[in-house]
């Protein structure tokens, strides 16, 4: 059951003033609900749905008041003409002459409508001038140089063509297009089951390309922790086994292998400075201090197999023949990177 409003209540809620008359609003025939959204007083939306009380409205044509017999209040707002001005608009002989943009003639007003006839820019004579092909400039081809036919083609269709009808079939036949030769074992790619399109985009032969996907035909991989062949027999496709560091045997022997261990257990030993370049993270600006793994397995995350190093000397340790790896700021960090550690000399 809803609680019904009290007398306090009632009164407690603030007067509402009409937008049209500017008067307060009776509180009589309106629940507290409705009077808190309530915008006009009673008199006012009587006087809105009422016709009779609406200001009167001008035609725009002839400059006569419009007339409210048989029209309702909401659409005697939104009338712009009179009822005899009305039949005038839509007949086509009352309507202005239309002159054509290229000829500069009028315009024939037979079996066109009036809104139509407003919009139309060409007589029927340039309309039919500018759909004949005949008419259309030579179109040149862009391969051979020669000109372009004309025949079971339209005028707009023609303005558009490039190539003629002989360079536009070599285009599309896949013995006229130069050889394409394959990136891993540099012989000639076959045209069998391609296209013209698709020949151009081929990079592979059939051979390579069954054998990239084929597990047998991937080179050996070998384990970061024992050095061993990983085996092939596991492994579903040959994209998941490019992407192989250890072996199963390395990572049933230690459980935390099989899984890669949270952040949390990095927290407890990790530092406030590089142990590389001894900067701290107070003075780093535009960067951050890693975890580096010793024995380069990112599964073992105990106290000896990591370190805390900074961008630049990260980088410097997992690819050391790279050029970017020095440091040419050294206002930003208090020692600067090259090829060994050492403080600056004050």
């Amino acid at each position: 059951m809803v609680a019904k409003t009290t007398k306090e209540e009632w009164f407690k809620i603030k007067n509402r003033f009409c937008k049209n008359c500017g008067k307060i609003i009776d509180r009589e025939n309106f629940g507290p609900k409705r009077y808190k959204k309530a915008k006009s007083c009673r008199e006012c939306i009587e006087k809105r749905g009422n016709i009779n009380k609406e200001p009167d409205r001008i035609c725009n044509k002839c400059g006569e008041t419009i007339s409210k017999e048989n029209q309702k209040a909401c659409n005697y707002r939104r009338s712009s003409l009179c009822r005899s001005c009305i039949p005038l608009r839509t007949n086509i002989n009352d309507a202005a002459d239309q002159i054509c943009k290229k000829c500069g003639g009028v315009i024939d007003k037979e079996n066109l409508k009036s809104h139509k006839y407003r919009l139309r820019v060409f007589c029927n004579q340039c309309i039919e001038f500018n759909l004949n092909v005949n008419n259309v400039p030579d179109q040149i081809c862009k391969k051979c140089g020669g000109v372009i036919d004309r025949e079971n083609s339209s005028s707009p269709r023609y303005k558009l063509r490039k190539l003629c009808r002989k360079c536009f079939v070599v285009k599309s036949d896949v013995h006229k297009e130069p050889d394409r030769i394959c990136k891993k074992c540099s012989k000639v790619i076959d045209r069998e089951e391609f296209g013209a399109v698709q020949y151009r985009l081929r990079k592979y032969c059939r051979e390579c390309f069954e054998k990239r996907g084929n597990i047998d035909y991937e080179p050996d991989r070998f384990c970061r922790k024992c050095n061993g062949i990983i085996d092939k027999k596991n492994h579903n496709s040959a994209a998941s086994y490019r992407y192989r560091i250890l072996c199963l045997e390395c990572i049933n022997v230690n459980p935390s292998n099989k899984r890669r261990a949270p952040s949390r257990t990095w927290r407890k030993f990790r530092k406030n400075y590089c142990e590389s370049c001894g900067v701290k993270k107070i003075e780093l600006i535009h960067e951050l201090l890693h975890q580096h793994h010793i024995n380069y397995n990112t599964w073992d995350e105990s106290s000896k197999n990591s370190m805390t190093l900074c961008t630049t000397c990260h980088k410097r340790i997992r690819h050391p023949n790279t050029n970017n790896n020095k440091r040419l700021n050294p206002k930003e960090r208090r020692y600067q990177h090259g090829t060994e550690t050492e403080p600056l000399q004050n």
